[in-house]
């Protein structure tokens, strides 16, 4: 994942580690059969992956990438075809400013008080809304992350590498049998100072990331 603007890459790997939108819990190690599909006018792409983890837990994901678009969309169903209850569980090694993360990079999350700016957040937040974000303090360049609540009750950022740190979103349990769908979203932003549910919603329709009675 790339920015253009400052021609950085944008989130840490080291051959089949890191990355973005890793899938966790039972699909660290579960390979994905794709296809891929691009418009005549090159205006769009689109990345279909199937994967099945331990005999019936299923994740389809359409990525979704538009020319002249800051945002990378990706389309969930994910079936648990298992004997058990399962969650559905991403990972992101993020990197806005293209380097190591560091006192100055702030990350952001509504809290029930309202936004925590904090460069040094860690551990699991429960979801007040369904965004977090980061901004690199010498670039000002970010990503916003946007979660279908649907998919979504739990942030977690895992903070014991500056190399390697995670954005993380965990689900509710989809019990045995049952299916859910859900979409997410990735912006790359340059011009946001901070985020927060107004700049969110500039991105991403607020039916989908926000508490009902946030929409009342």
């Amino acid at each position: 994942l790339v920015d253009r603007g400052i021609e950085a890459e944008l989130v840490w790997s080291d051959g089949q580690a890191g990355g973005a939108l890793d899938d966790r819990d039972d699909f660290t190690s579960t390979r994905f059969s794709y296809t891929a599909d691009r418009a005549a006018d090159g205006s769009r792409v689109t990345v279909r992956l199937v994967g099945e983890a331990l005999g019936g837990f299923q994740i389809t994901r359409t990525l979704i990438v538009r020319d002249g678009s800051p945002v990378i969309e990706q389309a969930l169903s994910i079936a648990n075809g298992s004997q058990k209850a399962r969650r559905f569980w991403q990972r992101n090694f993020f990197r806005p400013g293209g380097g190591d993360l560091g006192d100055t990079d702030i990350y952001y999350v509504a809290g029930p008080e309202g936004v925590i700016a904090d460069a040094g957040l860690k551990g699991r937040h429960d979801a007040v809304s369904g965004w977090t974000g980061i901004i690199d303090g010498e670039t000002g360049h970010g990503i916003l992350a946007v979660v279908d609540l649907d998919l979504l009750e739990q942030f977690y950022y895992w903070r014991g590498s500056a190399v390697g740190p995670t954005v993380e979103w965990i689900g509710p349990e989809i019990p045995a049998g049952k299916q859910t769908e859900g979409r997410t979203w990735i912006v790359l932003t340059s011009a946001e100072t901070e985020y927060s549910d107004q700049v969110v919603g500039k991105y991403v329709g607020r039916a989908h990331w926000a508490q009902r009675e946030q929409l009342e």
